[in-house]
């Protein structure tokens, strides 16, 4: 006997039973007798799903206790450290570097940058410690300077806090 046909007699044999199992219930509907009372409820020390006391959920607190928190955090913030923008400094044009190039500020924070304006190619740099952009590379950044190297020399430009 091939497959298709031993799943439908098998399909058969449970809409069979299914059928049986609702003509029972219905003979009990019709004589006026709950059906489940038959059976025995809840085993000992069991409780019952249908009975059991449920808890009712904590009551919600007004909205002025959640206010406070909300505004001491902003929740749209994804950095792990907070940026300080008024730790951005700029500097003055400096002479160490050509004409076209001048550090215009530091911006401090979990990676501190340093922004360098090139006014020929009309570019603004935002580089790094240890990138290298447009023949600069950056050594050290810290609040009152700069240390970079440029055409292979070595520089170190004072930043001034306006």
């Amino acid at each position: 006997m091939a497959w298709p046909i031993r799943f439908l007699l098998i399909i058969e044999k449970i809409f069979y039973g299914v059928l049986f199992a609702m003509g029972i219930y219905v003979v009990f509907a019709l004589r006026g007798e709950d059906f489940f009372s038959k059976f025995p409820s809840v085993p000992s020390g069991a409780k019952d799903f249908f009975t059991a006391d449920v808890e009712a959920p904590p009551e919600a607190k007004p909205f002025a206790e959640y206010e406070s928190v909300l505004k001491r955090r902003d929740l749209f913030d994804t950095s792990f450290v907070p940026v300080d923008f008024n730790n951005l400094q700029k500097a003055a044009p400096s002479a160490d570097l050509p004409a076209n190039l001048k550090v215009v500020g530091i911006i401090l924070g979990a990676t501190p940058e340093v922004i360098i304006e090139d006014t020929t190619n009309k570019q603004t740099y935002f580089l790094q410690k240890d990138r290298t952009e447009n023949g600069i590379s950056i050594q050290d950044i810290t609040a009152n300077e700069v240390t970079l190297t440029y055409q292979g020399q070595i520089k170190t430009i004072p930043v001034k806090r306006n």
